[in-house]
């Protein structure tokens, strides 16, 4: 395939953190502690990773779903739990807001998700209907949750 430049940044950008944060050693360590280091994820939001399909104006990169495909297909080379938090937070925590969410919930919400300071979680089974999103009846929003 053939990219532009802002293609190719994304994924020097993706490529260049996994290489470097997402050490062996690293991965060994969340293995064996079960979770990740926090400081990692405020990386990944620093650097702009959390943030890829946001606009501008909410605090993201305001790119598109390619770039936002690179850099999780970048991420999953050294880390598939890595290329989910890309995924989650742009995809499954952001976007409901985008599509759903009043101009106040966006302006609230999604420059922290673009940031790192949220990180965003979906919820997806619960008794009654398995994996089935269009069958759940539970509803909520939680904000602010702290990844150790």
């Amino acid at each position: 395939m053939i990219f532009n430049e802002k293609h190719n940044l994304i994924k020097k950008l993706a490529k260049d953190f996994a290489d470097a944060e997402l050490t062996p050693a690293v991965l060994d360590e969340a293995e064996e502690r079960g979770y990740f280091d926090r400081a990692l994820l405020d990386k990944m939001g620093k650097i702009g990773l959390f943030g890829i399909k946001t606009p501008k104006e909410l605090g993201g990169q305001g790119s598109d779903c390619l770039s936002y495909v690179i850099a999780t297909e970048e991420m999953c080379r050294a880390s598939a739990a890595f290329g989910l938090y890309i995924s989650t937070q742009n995809s499954l925590a952001s976007m409901p807001i985008m599509i759903s969410g009043s101009k106040e919930q966006k302006e609230k919400y999604m420059p922290r998700i673009s940031s790192g300071e949220y990180i965003g979680a979906f919820g997806l089974t619960e008794p009654g209907a398995g994996s089935d999103a269009g069958a759940m009846v539970t509803r909520g929003f939680c904000t602010g949750i702290i990844i150790s």
